[in-house]
C-alpha cells in the first residue's frame, strides 16, 4: 500500500489561476509581515540594550564631586559619607539615601545634593553653629549646637576646642554638667543642659565680643541657672523663663556698671536686677534697660 499525495483530489473542480495567485500573494504578505514584526522586535532589543550598556558604562560613572558649604567638615568625609568615594555609576544613585548619609555627620544642618550629567555631582551643606562647650568629669570636652548635637568631643583643651577662640571670635561660654558626654552626632540629654543652652545661645546676640569674652562658666542646674564671669563674678538667672529680657539686663549692668568690686548680679527679675558687692548686702539696681 502506497501513500496518496496530498492535495485536490483529481476530479475536484480546477482552482482559477487568479485565486491561486491571490492566496500565494496572502500567504507572502503575512510572512513580510512577520519579519517585519521580528525585525522590529530585534531592533527594539538592541536599542534597549545598547542604552543599558552606554548607562552601565564607567564613562558614566561619579568622575567629580562639588562640595561647598563646608568648613568644619572635610570634603573627603563628605564625599565618602555621600557613598561616592567608589565612583558609583549615575544611574545607580540614590540622591535621598546621598543625603541622609551626608547630614549624619555631626556638623552638617542641611544638605542638598543633585546630579549633573554625564558624571558630577553637587552636594551644597550648611553646618551647624556651636553655642557652647561643655564640660565633663574627667576631662571631657565637647561642642554642642542649641539643639545640644554633639559637634566634637575629646579630653583635654585640644584640636578644634582650642581653637574656637582665635582669629579674633570671641570663646564660647562652658557648660559644666555631670554625666557622660556622648559621642558626636549624638543629642545631649542630661538635667538642666537644654536650659543651660537655651541660655548659652541667648548669649551669642544678647552680648558683644567684649562681654562675651567675660563668660566662663554656664553652670546647668535645672531650674537654677547661673553663669561665672571672670573675676569670679556670679550671674543668677533662675529659671530658662524671659531669657532673652535677662541677658539684655545683663548686658546693661556690664556696660554701665564698674564691675571691680560686684560678687553677684541677680537678674531672676530681669525688670529689677540686683547686685551684691564684695564684703556688703545686695542693692538694687536702678541701671535703666536697653
Amino acid at each position: 500500500m502506497t501513500d496518496a499525495p496530498i492535495g485536490p483530489a483529481p476530479w475536484g473542480p480546477p482552482i482559477d489561476p487568479r485565486i491561486r495567485e491571490r492566496l500565494a500573494a496572502v500567504k507572502r504578505e503575512a510572512e513580510r509581515r512577520r519579519l517585519r514584526w521580528l525585525v522590529g522586535i530585534a531592533a527594539a532589543v538592541a536599542v534597549v540594550a545598547l542604552g543599558l550598556g552606554i548607562t552601565r558604562s564607567p564613562l558614566l560613572g561619579v568622575h567629580h564631586v562639588r562640595v561647598s558649604g563646608a568648613t568644619r567638615t572635610s570634603q573627603t568625609a563628605i564625599i565618602e559619607a555621600a557613598g561616592l568615594s567608589h565612583h558609583p555609576l549615575m544611574v545607580d544613585l540614590d540622591t535621598p539615601r546621598m543625603v541622609r548619609g551626608v547630614e549624619a555627620l555631626p556638623w552638617i544642618a542641611t544638605v542638598h545634593a543633585s546630579r549633573h550629567w554625564p558624571g558630577r555631582v553637587d552636594i551644597d551643606v550648611t553646618e551647624r553653629v556651636p553655642v557652647a562647650q561643655v564640660a565633663a568629669p574627667g576631662g571631657q570636652l565637647a561642642l554642642v549646637d542649641r539643639g545640644g548635637r554633639v559637634l566634637e568631643a575629646g579630653t583635654g583643651a585640644s584640636g578644634v576646642l582650642a581653637s574656637l577662640g582665635a582669629g579674633g571670635s570671641p570663646p564660647l561660654p562652658s557648660i559644666q554638667i555631670k554625666g557622660t558626654i556622648p559621642p558626636p552626632a549624638s543629642s545631649l540629654a542630661l538635667p538642666g543642659s537644654a536650659d543651660a543652652l537655651a541660655l548659652a545661645a541667648a548669649l551669642q546676640p544678647g552680648l558683644g565680643v567684649s562681654e562675651a569674652s567675660l563668660v566662663t562658666a554656664v553652670v546647668a542646674d535645672p531650674g537654677r541657672l547661673r553663669l561665672t564671669l571672670r573675676g569670679d563674678i556670679t550671674v543668677l538667672f533662675g529659671s530658662a523663663d524671659q531669657l532673652d529680657a535677662k541677658v539684655l539686663a545683663l548686658r546693661t549692668m556690664l556696660d554701665r556698671v564698674n564691675l571691680a568690686k560686684v560678687a553677684v548680679i541677680d537678674v531672676r527679675v530681669p525688670d529689677a536686677p540686683v547686685l551684691t558687692h564684695v564684703g556688703q548686702g545686695s542693692t538694687v539696681s536702678t541701671t535703666p534697660r536697653g
